[in-house]
């Protein structure tokens, strides 16, 4: 499903989890009782990428946390924009992630 279009955006990785459960470490692992799983989006900003996950209904709701990756990151198409549980999760793990890092000075 096509997504908003922010040209100056960046992907983010969302995660969500079940705060109704009991809090231990272990459970917030992906396959962990109070894991909802993760998926990635791209926007400009924090606020925006959860709008997006809900917009791609790849939100399953609960507490989020997210975290940008650097500017030049490429995801694979069938990994964004889709809610990753389990073994999703673990073999997205095993795909190359690439991003093209800021040149030395540049501040970037």
């Amino acid at each position: 499903m096509p997504g908003p279009v922010f040209p100056d955006g960046r992907w983010w990785w969302l995660s969500f989890l079940d705060t109704s459960q009991p809090y231990r470490i272990e459970n917030d692992y992906p396959g962990g009782p109070r894991h909802l799983g993760v998926c990635v989006v791209f926007a400009p900003t924090f606020e925006l990428a959860v709008s997006a996950a809900h917009f791609h209904g790849c939100n399953p709701g609960g507490e989020v946390a997210g975290w940008d990756f650097p500017p030049g990151t490429s995801v694979p198409e069938h990994r964004s924009n889709v809610l990753l549980t389990g073994a999703e999760l673990a073999a997205a793990n095993e795909e190359t992630v690439t991003w093209v890092p800021a040149e030395e000075g540049s501040g970037g």
